[in-house]
């Protein structure tokens, strides 16, 4: 919520960790959505939007890197690669339904489920409810419903991770190619 003050706490961070040594820093860039004003704030610092910065970073840890699944916090991402180099991708819009909020939100307000032990939780599922890929809003009515109507909480919550990877596949991925 305020960039600045992030990269404030960010580099008081790193000077607590060096203890008083010199450090001299040769270069700084930023992505996420505060990446505009915190560049300002760092001199106009290097700024990338995050699927490029997802992009290098998959390249980086596996070089024949050929499609980046990324299921975020509030956005979710895809990215596909020819020899290195991005050539598609596709990100979310607007529908929260294929973001970990999404899970953490549902989870935690209807069920009681603490975002730690969401996984445990699904993973407990015998018989997950099918919730599809429909859009956030009516999957919470789906889930309140479910839970009205006596259906376990692992099961729900199983459901609810299942309707996560419907809704990215449908409306990130669609007709894109997967790679290997």
């Amino acid at each position: 919520g305020n960039p600045v003050l992030a990269v404030q706490n960010c580099l008081r961070e790193i000077l607590a960790q060096v203890r008083g040594r010199t450090i001299h820093i040769i270069q700084v860039a930023v992505t996420g959505s505060g990446r505009e004003i915190a560049s300002v704030y760092l001199d106009n610092c290097l700024s990338f939007n995050e699927i490029l910065a997802h992009a290098r970073a998959a390249r980086e840890v596996e070089p024949d890197v050929d499609t980046v699944f990324e299921i975020g916090g509030q956005d979710s991402k895809f990215i596909s690669f020819l020899r290195g180099v991005p050539i598609d991708y596709a990100m979310n819009e607007g529908c929260s339904a294929g973001t970990g909020s999404f899970l953490e939100e549902s989870a935690s307000l209807d069920m009681g489920v603490a975002t730690e032990e969401i996984s445990r939780s699904a993973c407990g599922s015998s018989h997950p409810i099918s919730f599809g890929e429909r859009c956030a809003a009516f999957i919470n009515s789906d889930t309140r419903n479910a839970l009205q109507q006596g259906a376990g909480r692992d099961d729900v919550v199983g459901g609810l991770v299942y309707s996560i990877a419907d809704n990215y596949i449908s409306r990130v991925v669609g007709a894109r190619v997967i790679g290997d």
